[in-house]
């Protein structure tokens, strides 16, 4: 469970955090915040996964902005008022603070999981394939172990004690003579020694598929696609897609609606003020190989030059024609007879 969600939480945090008002990007302070610097201990990434991945395993997790920053909460308490919103109460950061605020559902950035039954489910599954597990580890020593029976003789002692006492000597020397590379095991006239099995090769294929079984439950409860979690990729791109499709994009659409409605009024977002994780930046681009695509991305509008040098993780330019938007004069409207007007 913990590497399916911190696949999912790091895979987020990878993304960059964009801010617009009036429907252009800026770099103010939400932008700064949100991407460069959370809180004087942890990067906008270590918070943002923090922030998921503690949803995933508590079924819920809060952010809470104090003087300017961000931090995610430890624990907290919820107090539900469906009509004029909820309110956050005993708020705790780290190991030490404890915020005597309470703060209003407005103020604050708070996700829930979606179905509250999942971890129960992971719990309840899993703890059947420990057992197996369990099992399978014991099955692998006990067949790789050797087993000797030895004959002592007759044998009376005067005491239980000393019985015992003599009996614990020739398990001791046995034991000794058995795991030694190369030793001799002194018998009296009376004694034999015979070996009943010898150890053979460790069979771990059991166990393994126990293992990957449990990795296929996991990517299954969570949407994501077994190849990412046991490693058997095969088509990367597909696999990044299916993972994009059915995990990642309906989670970061609950927190881009939940960054925006939190950070800016009504008014402002149906102004074009709005924030939303790039997730663009998730599938690694080759410059060469796509270089015909970046192109067309270019000539027919659709991106500037700083936000194609984005897609392909370059730094952007951040110049006057490097923010414009261009097109060729291959492109112009549906029955219009002049073409556009071109540019040196």
């Amino acid at each position: 469970m913990y590497t399916s969600v911190t696949l999912i939480a790091d895979l987020i945090a990878g993304c960059k955090i964009r801010v617009f008002e009036d429907n252009k990007p800026v770099k103010n302070e939400k932008w700064y915040v949100f991407n460069i610097s959370a809180n004087p201990n942890q990067t906008p990434a270590q918070v943002i996964s923090d922030w998921i991945t503690k949803m995933y395993i508590k079924g819920e997790a809060l952010i809470v902005p104090l003087s300017k920053n961000l931090y995610v909460a430890e624990s907290f308490s919820r107090e539900e008022y469906p009509v004029k919103g909820d309110v956050f109460k005993n708020i705790c950061i780290g190991s030490n603070f404890q915020s005597n605020r309470s703060f209003k559902a407005d103020g604050v950035y708070y996700i829930r999981q979606s179905d509250p039954q999942i971890k129960k489910l992971f719990n309840s599954v899993f703890e059947v394939y420990a057992d197996l597990l369990e099992y399978s580890k014991k099955a692998s020593a006990q067949g790789s172990g050797e087993k000797y029976a030895m004959q002592i003789g007759d044998y009376r002692s005067g005491t239980p004690a000393e019985e015992k006492e003599y009996l614990d000597g020739v398990q001791e020397r046995l034991a000794t003579f058995v795991k030694a590379d190369s030793a001799a095991l002194p018998l009296t006239k009376n004694q034999t020694i015979q070996r009943l099995s010898s150890a053979t090769a460790t069979n771990s294929t059991d166990y393994t598929a126990l293992r990957k079984d449990v990795y296929n439950i996991a990517a299954e409860i969570l949407h994501l696609p077994a190849g990412l979690l046991d490693g058997s990729l095969t088509a990367v791109d597909q696999v990044l897609n299916q993972a994009l499709t059915t995990a990642i994009d309906p989670l970061v659409n609950k927190i881009n609606q939940e960054l925006t409605r939190k950070t800016y009024s009504r008014e402002q977002a149906m102004k074009g003020c709005r924030v939303f994780v790039d997730v663009s930046s998730i599938r690694h681009v080759d410059v060469i190989e796509k270089a015909n695509e970046i192109y067309n991305l270019i000539a027919s509008g659709v991106v500037c030059i700083d936000e194609a040098r984005g897609l392909c993780r370059l730094p952007e330019l951040n110049t006057d024609w490097s923010e414009k938007h261009y097109i060729t004069k291959n492109y112009e409207e549906v029955g219009k007879t002049d073409p556009l007007e071109g540019g040196e």
